[in-house]
C-alpha cells in the first residue's frame, strides 16, 4: 500500500471570487466537458460566525469510565450548555 503526503509548505491558499473555480489538473481529462461550480455548502460554513453556536467537548464514554464520571458527561451532553467549571 502506497502512503503519500502532502507538504504543507507547497500548499498556496488564495482568495477567490465567490462565482469561479479553477478547473483540478488531475481531473481535468476525465471531467472536460464540465464546468466546476463553487461549493456553496463550504462557502457558507466558512462565513459562518461560530462565536455564536453552542460549544462541543468531546471526551471518551467507554467501559473503563466509572459511574460517575459516565453519568455526568451523559448529563452534560444532554444539556442546552455546559460551563467549564
Amino acid at each position: 500500500m502506497k502512503i503519500y503526503r502532502l507538504r504543507l509548505e507547497r500548499v498556496i491558499w488564495t482568495v477567490g471570487n465567490d462565482a469561479t473555480v479553477k478547473a483540478d489538473f488531475i481531473k481535468r481529462r476525465s471531467y472536460k466537458k464540465q464546468t466546476p461550480q463553487p461549493n456553496l455548502f463550504f462557502q457558507n460554513l466558512y462565513r459562518r460566525d461560530f462565536s455564536t453556536m453552542k460549544r462541543l467537548r468531546s471526551e471518551d464514554h467507554t467501559g473503563q469510565l466509572n459511574n460517575e464520571t459516565r453519568m455526568e458527561r451523559e448529563e452534560r451532553f444532554r444539556a442546552d450548555w455546559y460551563t467549564d467549571e
